[in-house]
Order: C-alpha cells, then structure tokens, then sequence
C-alpha cells in the first residue's frame, strides 16, 4: 500500500490530527483507573509512583496462592454518622511470582533493572547484573521465588465473606482464631496449614486480582499502598538507607571507642543502637505490596503523631480475585458496592487514647502463638 492511499485513510477518520498526541505526548493518555486486574499470563498496564511522577508499567502474573484471611470489625475515625462500624477483609497470596516493567521515555526496562540502575548511577564501582540479582536476593527481595502480597478490603459484605471462607476450607485452609495472643477485633482467622517439616501447604492458586490504590489523604499518617513500584522501590530505599547507617555507626563507634577509651556499658549501648538499626531494615523486606513505618495517632490531636520504631507490610486494596480450587476457577467479591472505589480507610486498634492509622496492615501488630 503506497503512503498517499494511507495517508488519505488516516486522513478521512482523523481529519484534525488529533490522533497525534498519542506519540507526541501519550503521558497525556495516562489511564487514571483505580484498579488494575492482574491477570496470571497476561502483561498488564498500570500506572507507576517512583518519586512523586508517574510512568506506564507492566505487570506480569506468573502464580500466586491464597496463604490467609482474616475478618476484622472495622471502626472508621472518619464517620461521625453512627454508622461507623464495618467489616475489614485482610490477606495474604503467597508466594506471588511476578514480572514488573517500567515505561522510562521510549525504553521499557524491568524493575530489577531500574533497581539497578539506580545503584550505579553515583556508584564508584557499578554493580554486575549477576552480583546485584544476589544482593538483592541477601535484601530480602525474592524476585525468583516469589513474595508475600498482603491485601485488604474495607467495608466488605457478609454473603461474599462467607462464600470466601467456604471456598479456602474447601482447599484446606483450617481455623486459626485461636492461636492470635491478643485478637482484639478479630473476629475470624484462617491459614493454611502447615507439614509436620513445617513448611506451608500451597493454598488455592489465585489466577487473577484486582488490585486498587489506597487514597493517602484520608490517612493520617499519609501512608498507603500505591502501586509496586512505588511500594518495591520505597521498601528498596529504606533497607538500603539503614543498613547504610547502622555500617556508618558502627565504623564511627569503633574509632570513638579506641580514642575514647569506652567503657565496656558505652560500647554495648552503642552495639545495640547498630543492632536496632540492623533488626529495622529486615522488617518485611519480602513483599510486593511494601512496608511502611508503625504510627500512633493522638484521636484528641491528629497532629501527634508518634513512630513506634518498627515496621509493618503494607496492604493492597483488593475486593477481588479468582482462584482455583478442587479445579473449579471460583469468583470472589468483597465489595458492597461496586460502583464505589476501592480506596483505603483508617483502622483503629489502639488503646483509647491514641488511634493507630492502618491503610497497610493485615493482623498486625497481632502476634501469633506459633
């Protein structure tokens, strides 16, 4: 076909050019969907957080299995109405093998490889790609193998929660409410089980998911699962970032202890200052849906705010998903009100004077008899 009959095709549908800004500018076009379905196989568009900008990405499901649920009664901070009482699903598909790959200008180059990149950019001695596919495996982040995927959904409705938990007893999930020390307002927990070696039984395999965004403005720690990049790379920055500091003070401390002669109580403080540095950045290092500081909230005045020196998993608003089990691919969907966006909302579990904001959190801080 000659170009003059193409152009004068294009030219009868798009007689204004209109059509260009899908090369000059396809930022412009950027989907501004809530949602992105995963889809196992299939590479999916999303839109990407590095930084405060955002890009084009892709995702990739390979596999994912359904590991825990939990039901939790959900007190909203935000509803005055009376009616703020409402049901919070949270769970855990593990492990999730996925590719991810990010649209930077004209060249599409896989998370691990802006991970990298970034690392070499001021570095004296660039990092192999081999070498750092180990670094980061020794960081916690199993790309290969896969990681945990902590979710939730708020204000989900009963008939879906009991059809979700029917289905994963059916797969073999068993009850484990009563192993949580302190559960607080939850109100049902089941898991997988595990052999008698102690490894987790596979649970149902999980071959699509809807993933949301949480709104950070109505947290009040302004925290929230974003997007996996954002959440990779964030989680990324923040075990490098500590793992730097606790080598600085412990290079620093040993210097000041030979100069300054430390007592033998100086140089144990000091170690245990490296250590809790150390002990933060191997917090929830493998997991795709981030992890993010645990804050107390004063409810009287939400501008104390108080870092509690540890951290949490974030949680990825999903409402649904498909899975497989005893061969029958089987919907689940949480959402009340499908029309209604699946955005994050507050969570409080704290004693009354201080309000704990938890957009990311499953059953933590919950701790587990085994």
């Amino acid at each position: 076909m000659s170009n003059t009959i193409l152009d004068d095709l294009v030219s009868s549908f798009d007689p204004e050019g209109i059509l260009s800004v899908v090369a000059d500018n396809p930022e412009s076009l950027r989907s501004t969907a809530k949602t992105a379905t995963l889809i196992q196989g299939r590479r999916v568009p999303f839109r990407a957080s590095i930084g405060g900008n955002e890009y084009t990405a892709f995702a990739t499901l390979r596999s994912a299995h359904l590991h825990r649920i939990s039901v939790i009664d959900h007190i909203s901070t935000r509803k005055k109405d009376g009616e703020n009482m409402s049901k919070l699903v949270t769970g855990i598909f593990k492990p999730v093998k996925m590719d991810i790959e990010v649209v930077v200008g004209n060249e599409t180059i896989t998370l691990q490889e802006l991970m990298r990149y970034s690392a070499n950019k001021s570095a004296t001695n660039p990092v192999s790609e081999e070498r750092f596919a180990a670094t980061l495996e020794d960081l916690g982040f199993r790309f290969t193998t896969g990681m945990n995927l902590f979710w939730q959904q708020f204000g989900s409705r009963q008939d879906g929660i009991d059809e979700l938990i029917e289905h994963f007893q059916r797969a073999g999930a068993i009850d484990v409410h009563h192993k949580i020390e302190d559960p607080r307002r939850i109100k049902q927990s089941f898991q997988m089980p595990r052999t008698n070696d102690g490894l987790d039984v596979l649970g149902p395999e999980v071959v699509s998911m809807e993933i949301g965004r949480s709104d950070r403005s109505q947290s009040l720690t302004e925290q929230g699962f974003l997007d996996f990049v954002d959440a990779t790379t964030e989680n990324y920055k923040r075990i490098v970032r500590l793992r730097k500091q606790a080598d600085i003070m412990r290079a620093t401390n040993a210097k000041l202890a030979a100069e300054e002669n430390w007592s033998t109580e100086r140089k144990q403080a000091a170690a245990k200052e490296v250590s809790e540095l150390v002990r933060l950045s191997q917090q929830w290092a493998s997991t795709w849906s981030g992890a993010q500081e645990r804050i107390l909230v004063d409810q009287k005045d939400p501008d104390i705010k108080t870092p509690q020196g540890t951290y949490d998993p974030t949680s990825a608003p999903c409402g649904r998903f498909k899975m497989i089990v005893n061969g029958e691919t089987v919907n689940i969907d949480l959402w009340t009100n499908s029309l209604r966006a699946n955005t994050s909302d507050s969570i409080s579990v704290a004693p009354a004077s201080v309000s704990t904001e938890a957009p990311a959190a499953d059953e933590v801080p919950v701790v587990w008899a085994d």
